[in-house]
């Protein structure tokens, strides 16, 4: 684009760069005869039909360069398709050959657990019992010596039988425990768990990023729109530092990415949100504008999001820009909130980012 020319009003041509790097209106750098304005002048049918017709070659260039890149694949797609299904076949083997040998070895652990349990009840219950027999022994043998004397007065007969007939109830019942205690004990495992989820256990099949995008086919303007999919999200918060970077999403001839980090502010866990950009092709110095719409989708209802919009010029120097406390990481985890989703154990960030301003290039 930058050694495209262009017609003026008076009939002179210019660089393209020569033009858009100046607003609104501007005496003629050629003839100096007169004023230009530089919309009308980009308008005119012939600069029109230049800047397009060299839309249309670059255009064409990119969709050469993507079909290159699939000729391979083309020859023979079964061979990649089957290759990169078997990848995921094999992890899922390994990871059921994995969860096999750990909830197995959980299983013998809490195996182990109740065995030691139960043998420690039965050593106590042993002594408990033992002690037991000994006083049921002795109220035995008081009862079996126990006698009616004539030659005690008829109270104290009656008192004796009394008392005798008192401990006789007492042993009843204290039999009558002993025999639920230990001779019919009321042990009994307890009813298995009726919900087991294994696929919260095992994990299911990421078919790759989920992305949204609009663009326009154009190299003076571009809009785009892409998500960031951050799975174990749960983890990364647990290792006290998150710093993410998302695959490159093309707008026109800039490749852009999400960036996320966490950090402290006032004892306060904040997550930051950034975009950052650079060439297709690698070049000097640039710079370009861009208006950012930053979005936080809740997990259920996609509709529903946290938004958060700037402005900035990036380049070469400082090519990421954004919001270090897009929002803090409590927030993120609060069930009102909806942002983060326990099933999948993920979050879900898009950006919309829309470049007013060509692309500037200093040789």
């Amino acid at each position: 684009m930058n050694k495209l020319k262009i017609i003026l009003p008076c009939g002179f041509s210019i660089k393209y760069r020569d033009i858009t790097n100046r607003n609104g209106q501007f005496i003629c750098s050629v003839c100096k005869s007169h004023y230009i304005d530089q919309e009308k002048c980009l308008n005119m049918n012939r600069n029109r039909l230049v800047v397009g017709i060299h839309l249309l070659k670059l255009r064409k260039n990119d969709f050469d360069e993507c079909v290159r890149k699939i000729d391979t694949f083309k020859a023979d797609p079964e061979h990649f398709l089957e290759d990169n299904y078997s990848k995921i076949i094999n992890e899922i083997d390994i990871r059921r050959e994995e969860l096999k040998l750990m909830v197995m070895e959980k299983i013998d652990n809490y195996y182990e657990s109740l065995m030691e349990a139960i043998e420690r009840d039965r050593r106590a219950k042993s002594y408990e019992c033992r002690a037991e027999i000994e006083k049921i022994d002795s109220l035995e043998k008081e009862l079996n010596e126990f006698s009616d004397s004539n030659n005690e007065s008829m109270e104290t007969r009656l008192l004796m039988n009394e008392e005798m007939r008192n401990k006789i109830d007492d042993g009843l019942d204290y039999i009558d425990n002993f025999i639920k205690k230990f001779v019919q004990p009321n042990f009994r495992l307890l009813e298995k768990p009726e919900d087991f989820n294994v696929q919260k256990l095992f994990g299911s099949v990421f078919m790759g990023e989920k992305r949204v995008f609009t663009s326009k086919n154009n190299y003076v303007t571009g809009e785009g729109t892409f998500r960031f999919v951050i799975r174990r999200f749960y983890e990364h918060y647990r290792s006290h530092q998150i710093f993410l970077i998302s695959e490159p999403y093309r707008i026109n001839d800039m490749l852009w990415s999400i960036i996320v980090n966490s950090s402290k502010e006032a004892n306060n866990s904040v997550l930051g949100v950034y975009v950052a950009c650079s060439p297709v092709v690698e070049m000097g110095e640039w710079s370009i504008f861009a208006k950012v719409e930053l979005r936080l989708l809740c997990a259920n209802d996609p509709r529903k999001m946290l938004v958060k919009n700037f402005e900035a010029f990036f380049d070469k120097q400082r090519n990421g820009r954004g919001l270090s406390n897009f929002i803090s990481l409590r927030e993120i985890f609060s069930s009102n909130k909806g942002f983060f989703d326990m099933n999948t154990n993920c979050i879900n960030i898009e950006a919309n980012i829309v470049t007013e301003d060509r692309i500037k290039v200093e040789e």
